[in-house]
């Protein structure tokens, strides 16, 4: 795992998290990185409606995760158009159904039922940055 981001349907940040790495990388939550990051999943999202073979019976598609010899981007855009978005070494399997999960339970429970969190705003919860680091803890160790 090397890092962890939430965006807004707008594409604002709303949540950004680094892991330490075998690998020095560089700093990866400078805000150019982030408009570059939500801009490439846009356009592959776009892309990716764009050649749907089926658009009467699937009219939205969704990009589920990219790789590349470096790198893989695993991404889960809820419903309500947050997207969640993990950045991770080549050989991770897909992280699809742990960033649901992730959804469902983490980001509900520590973050839209917190009464002092006002959706759209930056998230700042100790608790649900705490629950995130244990989620994401097996990913760490290997």
């Amino acid at each position: 795992m090397q890092s962890f981001f939430i965006f807004s349907p707008r594409g604002h940040c709303l949540f950004c998290k680094e892991y330490p790495t075998r690998v020095q990388l560089e700093s990866r939550s400078g805000t150019n990185y982030i408009q570059m990051l939500f801009g490439l999943l846009q356009s592959m999202q776009k892309f990716a409606n764009l050649i749907n073979p089926s658009p009467a019976k699937t009219p939205y598609c969704t990009v589920h995760c990219y790789n590349t010899k470096d790198y893989k981007i695993h991404c889960y855009e809820a419903l309500t158009g947050v997207r969640f978005v993990a950045c991770t070494e080549p050989q991770t399997s897909d992280l699809r159904v742990q960033l649901i999960r992730l959804y469902s339970t983490l980001y509900v429970d520590y973050v839209m039922k917190n009464p002092f969190y006002t959706p759209g705003e930056i998230i700042k919860c100790e608790l649900f940055e705490k629950k995130l680091d244990e989620f994401f803890a097996p990913l760490l160790k290997s």
